[in-house]
């Protein structure tokens, strides 16, 4: 899935370009780890997932720079460095006072 995302984020950047004033932008947080899913709603029925995976991919996403990438060490772990290109950003502080390890991908 890392790999998808990042031919995600190289095929924003070339659409970004070729649209003439139009700017976007995205912020992507990745995590590994257990999660919880299931069905909310009885009339608009949707699917979601929670778990502290899902909230430290959320807090990776918040910091993350505009069409950048942020992973969770326990992300980083799992992921062939071979093929990516990894740059730690050090322990970032995050909601609750919290310090997290992230590193960025490109």
């Amino acid at each position: 899935q890392i790999q998808k995302s990042l031919s995600c984020l190289r095929k924003l950047r070339i659409a970004a370009s070729r649209i003439d004033r139009v700017e976007l932008v995205l912020h992507m947080g990745i995590d590994y780890g257990d999660v919880i899913s299931g069905i909310i709603g009885k009339e608009k029925m949707r699917f979601d997932i929670w778990g502290e995976t899902v909230n430290k991919a959320a807090r990776n996403m918040e910091y993350a720079k505009a069409n950048a990438i942020n992973a969770s060490k326990r992300a980083v772990h799992f992921m062939n460095k071979r093929d990516n290109d990894i740059h730690y950003l050090g322990d970032v502080e995050v909601k609750n006072s919290r310090t997290v390890e992230m590193y960025t991908l490109t």
